[in-house]
């Protein structure tokens, strides 16, 4: 979710759980730990929300943070080969 966001910028929610195949609930689920954990910022414009990664901010914060968080996400997501996966 964070390395969508990341290469999307702004935009509407429903475009990046669509796109991830996250059920609506789910993603709520997400967004809220996100945005509570202060790395991403929501608006609402009319019926849409919209959500934001806070990149500047967190590398104002943590410099380096979000740049290791993004390079790791591959490292860290199983394979179709992980054992661990089955």
């Amino acid at each position: 979710m964070v390395r969508t966001m990341h290469e999307l910028g702004e935009c509407q929610c429903s475009l990046v759980y669509a796109g991830l195949g996250l059920s609506k609930s789910n993603a709520s689920h997400h967004f809220r730990a996100l945005r509570e954990s202060g790395i991403l910022r929501r608006t609402q414009r009319g019926s849409q929300q919209y959500a934001a990664l806070r990149a500047e901010e967190l590398e104002d914060r943590f410099p380096g943070l979000l740049a290791s968080v993004l390079a790791n996400i591959d490292a860290a997501e199983p394979r179709a080969s992980d054992p661990r996966t089955t």
